[in-house]
């Protein structure tokens, strides 16, 4: 889809208010107020318009290719960590298929190629927990920095992350008192300098000051119970193929390492959800299905399944149809309502297959 087109579309405030704006004005930074929370994440639009003005691309293309790149990457990469983590091949790619057939993982992006900040915080987001698994905690440093750039929403996953480091058991106490002080102070100082650089071209609160939005909204005379249970269903509903197939494949334990990455992904889950249905508003299943990435590492690590080439091949089909979206495909679902329900039918579906194909050692 074409990126005039794409941006009315999707109503892509975030990339005609913001993205576009910083990788238009490149090198230089842009002149106009924006958005603080659009500001904050300058630092991929305006590398991707530098490279557009020196390599006289045009801002289309490169985001096209980025966005092409890093969904290419990011499962590669991914496939490469699990199987150097000794995760079977059927398994490995079960666990995949159900995470990127999600139809807000990457095909959102490959139809708004301007939104490709969120595909470099997923691409950061990988690097962490990847590492944390791994037990590398410069990787870890380095990749929640990475994340910071493409957005601050790894803020909502740092507390899991400093669960496992203190509970996990593999450093030791000093080490663990090094990480994390490490962590929270890159961290905060990477959130302060990008407010800062962002501080000279925007206005208006960050978005650290959404945090209560739906709090406030809650007590305010605009809240209604049904925009409410809206709400709730669309930070919900991205998470419930993978739920389903975790309850299903009871991949999961009180494990140090199962409990941080349910952490993580509540944590991620979070943002959408407390920045309430006036800000968040149809973004909230893109932002909430940021928090599958962890349960799809837990159900792989985990998961302990009876998977034939046939069975594979039956996975793939229903995840294929359970992608199909009311806006982002031409076929499928009429409407949200249908959307959801058959959301809720692919996770019945899936609990009642991975509990069918459950080993009985498992």
């Amino acid at each position: 889809m074409p990126w005039g087109e794409a941006t009315g579309f999707l109503s892509l405030h975030d990339v005609t208010g913001g993205y576009e704006k910083i990788a238009r004005a490149a090198p230089n930074l842009p002149m106009e107020g924006l958005s603080r929370q659009h500001a904050q994440r300058f630092v991929f639009p305006y590398l991707l318009g530098s490279f557009a003005w020196v390599a006289g691309w045009s801002i289309e293309r490169v985001f096209a290719v980025s966005v092409l790149t890093l969904i290419a990457s990011i499962t590669i990469g991914l496939d490469l960590f699990l199987r150097r983590k000794g995760i079977s091949d059927r398994v490995r790619w079960a666990g995949i298929l159900l995470w990127a057939f999600s139809p807000y993982v990457f095909r959102y992006y490959l139809i708004a190629h301007g939104m490709a900040n969120d595909l470099f915080f997923l691409g950061g987001f990988t690097i962490v927990l990847a590492a944390m698994i791994d037990h590398r905690a410069g990787w870890m440093l380095g990749g929640v920095l990475l994340a910071m750039a493409g957005r601050q929403t790894i803020v909502f996953a740092l507390p899991g992350l400093l669960f496992f480091i203190f509970f996990d058991g593999f450093w030791s106490r000093r080490q663990k008192a090094a990480i994390a002080a490490g962590l929270l102070f890159l961290s905060m100082l990477s959130l302060a300098a990008l407010n800062a650089v962002a501080g000279g071209f925007s206005g208006g609160a960050s978005g650290a000051g959404y945090f209560l939005e739906l709090f406030r909204w809650i007590f305010s005379s605009d809240s209604s119970v049904p925009l409410f249970i809206e709400h709730c269903l669309r930070c919900v509903l991205p998470l419930v193929p993978l739920a389903a197939a975790l309850a299903g494949s009871r991949a999961t334990d009180f494990s140090p390492r199962s409990v941080a990455l349910i952490l993580v992904s509540a944590g991620v889950a979070a943002q959408p959800f407390l920045f309430g249905p006036v800000i968040t508003g149809q973004n909230a299943g893109r932002l909430a299905a940021m928090a599958t990435l962890p349960l799809m590492f837990l159900f792989v690590l985990n998961a302990k399944l009876n998977l034939d080439l046939k069975r594979l091949m039956g996975l793939f089909i229903l995840m294929g149809v359970g992608s199909l979206h009311h806006l982002y495909t031409k076929i499928g679902p009429g409407n949200a309502f249908q959307f959801c329900l058959c959301q809720l039918a692919l996770g019945g579906a899936l609990f009642f297959l991975m509990r069918r194909w459950r080993l009985v050692s498992a």
